[in-house]
């Protein structure tokens, strides 16, 4: 399912409830134990002194600590960043006017993965698309970078080539480009959606070429890949529809009976 930009925003007011990067089946939960622990910057205390210093020049760097609650996992999360005091509603009541913290996640260790990476998954593709998780947050062409690395070993796992023979028989590698159009031969969707996850890629060779939010779209497309490569989802479904039509809706196979006996 596509990935939850609220929940992945760079600037939240309370720490999101993330999958756990660990089980991928809890979510993680503050610690009940554990306050968000802030302290201002020396720049920010400095600023106090400027005659038209106002709350909302406050900056503060925040640590605190989330947990898996899944009870088989248990995992801990440590979560960084900063806090900056935002101005709220003004109390036209009481004259007051309200503000809150916001906080800017810069760090998270170990990283939540925004999809699902199943047990099907080739663990190498699996732990390159969790590498990237980490630079999500700060680095986002190094994310890039990963995910493009992914495909790389996707196209292995699948049977692309990585080499082939040139002049006079030395071996030369395959640019991940005509490993692609190679692996359309057999999968022309699938290609597809690899080639735009590769151009994403290619940006994050460059500072400042890739857009955060662009890397979520890249995750959904890695996704739907990974889901028709392993686990067949909308292959399964479209056999089902096929089924159905067929027969326009009447049972095809009998119900398996019960094996609970009846009581006496």
């Amino acid at each position: 399912m596509p990935v939850n930009r609220e929940q992945w925003a760079e600037r939240v007011t309370a720490i999101p409830s993330w999958p756990c990067p660990t089980c991928q089946r809890g979510q993680l939960r503050s610690d009940a134990q554990v306050n968000v622990i802030t302290a201002e910057t020396g720049v920010s205390k400095r600023r106090r002194d400027d005659d038209a210093w106002d709350p909302d020049w406050i900056v503060s760097r925040f640590v605190t600590m989330v947990r898996c609650d899944d009870i088989r996992c248990g995992e801990v999360v440590a979560v960084s960043g900063t806090t900056r005091v935002v101005e709220g509603d003004f109390d036209y009541k009481n004259g007051d006017q309200h503000y809150f913290n916001e906080y800017e996640i810069e760090a998270t260790v170990p990283a939540p993965v925004p999809i699902v990476l199943h047990k099907q998954v080739p663990l190498e593709v699996a732990e390159l698309l969790a590498a990237a998780a980490p630079h999500l947050w700060s680095d986002p062409e190094a994310a890039a970078n990963k995910i493009r690395q992914a495909v790389e070993a996707f196209l292995t796992d699948q049977g692309v080539v990585r080499f082939t023979k040139g002049q006079k028989g030395k071996r030369v590698a395959l640019s991940l480009h005509d490993r692609i159009v190679r692996y359309r031969k057999t999968q022309p969707d699938l290609a597809d959606h690899l080639l735009a996850v590769k151009w994403i890629g290619n940006a994050g060779s460059h500072v400042g070429g890739v857009e955060r939010d662009t890397l979520f779209d890249v995750l959904d497309i890695m996704e739907v890949v990974l889901d028709d490569a392993y686990l067949k989802t909308r292959a399964n479904v479209k056999k089902k529809v096929t089924q159905i039509i067929k027969s326009r809706g009447k049972r095809t196979t009998k119900s398996p009976q019960s094996s609970l006996k009846p009581s006496a």
